[in-house]
């Protein structure tokens, strides 16, 4: 069995992923208008846990809180802060 793909590559048509968007914006909102004190009820609970997934996920980029020695920091410098700290 083969599967057909559009022009573009993707398996799907344009028409197909309006139909997809489309049915999940009506369970959305169908979900807000049936659901909103539910919702609501946790909301406090997310922004909570919200903290602790960001500190988690976003300190990877900048090398921590300081961990590590300063002639580790120097060599990792580039060299115009290394002129400039010297």
């Amino acid at each position: 069995m083969e599967h057909s793909q559009s022009p573009d590559g993707s398996t799907f048509s344009k028409k197909t992923w309006l139909i997809i968007f489309v049915i999940g914006f009506i369970g959305l909102v169908s979900l807000l208008r049936d659901h909103t004190s539910h919702i609501l009820s946790i909301l406090p609970y997310l922004i909570l846990l919200a903290c602790p997934l960001m500190h988690l996920f976003m300190h990877g980029g900048h090398g921590g809180h300081g961990h590590g020695s300063a002639s580790e920091n120097d060599s990792q410098a580039s060299p115009e802060k290394q002129r400039h700290n010297h």
